[in-house]
């Protein structure tokens, strides 16, 4: 069976309502869980609907995961879509890694409540959006990122190893 990422999602949620995460630590957990929970089941949205409209495109898109640079082709995919729910993504992302690796900045449950929020509105935005986009448009927006995450990586290469 495969695993559902809005399980990373439900999981946040149900932290911060238990008062035994009701600290630091657990807020950091909420807002790390969100970002992820919102991250994967985007990136599985579009693997899945690139899955039988185009091989190439999709064999392209599992390379760019691989590399570790899916995260900036969803974020522009997301602004490109809906600027908005995009925006909201960077916002997330941002919050994420502040939680993560900033260790002398204090996060607040505040922040952790926003997270899950943000992730609510994205997660609900991106399922009309994509219903409403035609599998064309989806496989040119895409094309299009992950065509500029190759150059980025093939530049990065030669900047690294010449």
């Amino acid at each position: 069976m495969q695993f559902s990422p809005s399980s990373f999602y439900e999981l946040a949620k149900r932290l911060l309502k238990d008062q035994a995460y009701n600290d630091e630590s657990g807020w950091r957990t909420v807002i790390n869980r969100c970002y992820y929970g919102v991250f994967l089941q985007i990136r599985e949205n579009f693997r899945i609907k690139l899955t039988g409209i185009d091989l190439k495109l999709s064999k392209a898109f599992e390379a760019i995961y691989k590399q570790g640079k899916i995260h900036s082709v969803v974020k522009k995919m997301l602004k490109s879509i809906n600027p908005k729910t995009g925006t909201f993504f960077a916002k997330m992302q941002k919050s994420r890694r502040k939680s993560d690796y900033d260790l002398y900045t204090a996060i607040s449950r505040k922040e952790a409540e926003e997270t899950v929020a943000l992730a609510s509105i994205i997660l609900r935005n991106i399922r009309s959006d994509l219903v409403k986009m035609s599998n064309e448009r989806v496989k040119c927006k895409l094309k299009e990122h992950i065509t500029l995450a190759r150059i980025l990586s093939v530049f990065l290469f030669f900047f690294v190893f010449l």
